[in-house]
């Protein structure tokens, strides 16, 4: 996974200096409509919270161009996301449709079928593959499903915002190096909050914690944050057993702290429990499914989760 990570930050900005956007092939059979065709603004949808802060990094100040978001401010992540009639209006008004991929947008082919000219980019199609196989090698004999929540994962929201320009250029190329420009100033500051990452976290290796969201899972796979166990509570309510085999994995491996989001409940109530039988503290992240629409949120948000962590445990 280390090596896999290296190799998708050099390729995000060799890709960009060396040779700027290149055309991406949308998803679905529509062709994106430039603005230089239409006095229209040239309207990106984006699926949900964190594909609206990444395509924003590339749009910031660009004229001519709106972006909105698909799901409404309060949605979070979109496990079993049921499209609304008001999501297919708003779609087929839409030059470009901007998804996370990797399973998080279920609902894919049932809009596609409906909007078969709907041009849709798949910001993780460039890693989805790599991905696979790497979850293949390191859990061989089972079927494993690739943690979509990659907009954690700083080097992978790199490759993401890539592919956002990449679409954007393709589809509207009268403002191509605008969105180059944005897109080289982002892929910048990515790769250095990456590295303050790698820094702050480090020395948190050693130090257990129990996740209550997978998304968090992201600090384990890139950051080397040592989560023993996860407990998914978007899936289905954990049954007693299950709640009784973490409190004695918690004693027993002298997990430090429990990670919680903020939005399910304030704690969750299985977290609380958790936190009242072993004295294990509840520690808040921000998965930035929900917050300010600014591109500087998902910075912002990184910043003061690695503080968060580095603050509770060090």
């Amino acid at each position: 996974m280390k090596r896999l990570l290296k190799a998708i930050l050099s390729g995000a900005l060799c890709t960009l200096l060396l040779a700027g956007c290149a055309a991406a092939e949308p998803r679905a059979s529509g062709t994106p409509v430039s603005s230089q065709e239409t006095e229209d603004p040239f309207l990106v949808m984006a699926s949900f919270h964190p594909m609206l802060l990444l395509t924003r990094m590339v749009t910031d100040g660009v004229e001519g161009v709106e972006v909105q978001c698909m799901a409404e401010a309060n949605t979070g992540c979109l496990h079993d996301y049921q499209l609304l009639p008001g999501d297919l209006r708003n779609l087929q008004e839409a030059d470009l449709f901007i998804i996370n991929g990797l399973g998080m947008e279920s609902f894919i082919q049932q809009l596609l079928d409906q909007l078969p000219d709907l041009a849709v980019t798949d910001t993780s199609a460039g890693f989805a593959a790599e991905l696979d196989a790497e979850a293949s090698s390191e859990h061989a004999g089972h079927t494993h499903q690739v943690n979509g929540h990659v907009w954690l994962s700083v080097p992978y929201a790199m490759q993401q915002v890539q592919a956002i320009c990449d679409a954007l250029c393709a589809g509207d190329p009268v403002h191509a190096q605008a969105y180059q420009d944005n897109t080289q100033r982002a892929l910048e500051r990515m790769q250095a909050l990456h590295e303050d990452l790698e820094a702050q976290l480090a020395p948190l290796a050693d130090t257990a914690v129990v996740s209550f969201h997978d998304a968090f899972d992201w600090y384990h796979m890139t950051y080397g944050l040592n989560i023993v166990q996860t407990l998914s509570l978007h899936e289905e309510e954990p049954s007693t057993r299950q709640i009784t085999e973490l409190v004695e994995r918690i004693q027993a491996e002298d997990v430090a702290a429990l990670l919680v989001e903020p939005y399910t409940q304030e704690p969750p109530a299985v977290a609380s429990m958790v936190e009242r039988e072993t004295g294990c503290p509840i520690i808040v992240l921000d998965p930035l499914t929900r917050g300010e629409e600014d591109p500087e949120a998902y910075f912002t948000a990184m910043k003061e989760n690695a503080q968060t962590l580095v603050e509770a445990l060090s």
